[in-house]
């Protein structure tokens, strides 16, 4: 497995100021946030000259895009051309996949069966377009697909192999279904992880640091090393969840997760 953050971490920093960050406390990726102000500069209307120079950057160092990551919700119609320009963005700038959700059910919908053409035919036309450009989709289990057993339900009517699941262990956990089920349901599903301790409430999302809040932690690491997942281990966190400096947010992120993995003997990848 692998160690990124978000930049929700640090949403003023340039993009090298998160890459110099990111090396400095031995991270392996970072998540780009689109569409939400964060000072790395990479959107979906920088130029191509733009888009250049921030490969070059990314060349310079062994840190990777773990994957941009989008409010896109396919459950809005007419998603697909603003889903378009994001994956062509991933494309430039060689990352290998675009995280996107499903979005809360709509005002007078009572269940996701009722807008499930309208999601499934959208996902299914931007993966097409997506994988002309080597780009995956991992939809996130959140709001009204957080539990795993229908966010496979989605994957399967998809139908499309460059369409994976973010799989953040809060969602499912808050929502009722247990950590066991969740795995059975997106056994082979997984591409990408957001990694969280917090706390077990239906009704606000908190987050805290490791062994602080309510999330099986170590049984979810053991979990996924036995599905032989190898991707990242991405945390995500808001305002002043892990402290009031981002660098020493990411110093005990980093801390926490390389003490986790140790102590259950998965082997993390060498920078």
């Amino acid at each position: 497995m692998k160690i990124a953050f978000t930049t929700f971490a640090c949403p003023n920093w340039s993009l090298r100021q998160v890459l110099k960050a990111a090396t400095k406390h031995q991270y392996h990726g970072v998540e780009l946030r689109l569409d939400a102000g964060h000072g790395h500069g990479v959107e979906a209307w920088t130029s191509a000259a733009e888009r250049k120079i921030f490969k070059e950057h990314l060349g310079k160092t062994d840190v990777k895009i773990a994957c941009l990551a989008s409010s896109l919700q396919f459950i809005v119609e007419g998603i697909v051309d603003h889903a378009l320009e994001r994956i062509k963005l991933a494309a430039d700038v060689d990352a290998p996949a675009l995280r996107v959700f499903c979005g809360p059910l709509p005002e007078g919908t009572q269940h996701f069966e009722e807008v499930a053409p309208r999601v499934t035919r959208q996902l299914r036309e931007a993966a097409e377009a997506a994988d002309v450009m080597g780009v995956q989709l991992w939809v996130e289990t959140h709001d009204s697909l957080s539990r795993g057993a229908d966010m496979a339900n989605l994957v399967r009517m998809v139908d499309r192999a460059n369409v994976g699941v973010c799989y953040n262990n809060l969602h499912p956990i808050r929502r009722g279904e247990a950590l066991e089920s969740t795995m059975a349901h997106l056994a082979g599903m997984i591409r990408h992880v957001h990694l969280h301790d917090g706390l077990n409430r239906p009704d606000k999302v908190i987050i805290t640091p490791m062994g602080i809040g309510d999330m099986p932690i170590d049984e979810v690491i053991l979990a996924l090393r036995n599905l032989g997942y190898t991707g990242y281990l991405c945390g995500e966190w808001f305002h002043k969840q892990y402290g009031d400096r981002p660098d020493d947010a990411l110093e005990l992120y980093s801390h926490e997760v390389r003490n986790l993995t140790l102590r259950h003997h998965v082997a993390l990848g060498l920078l």
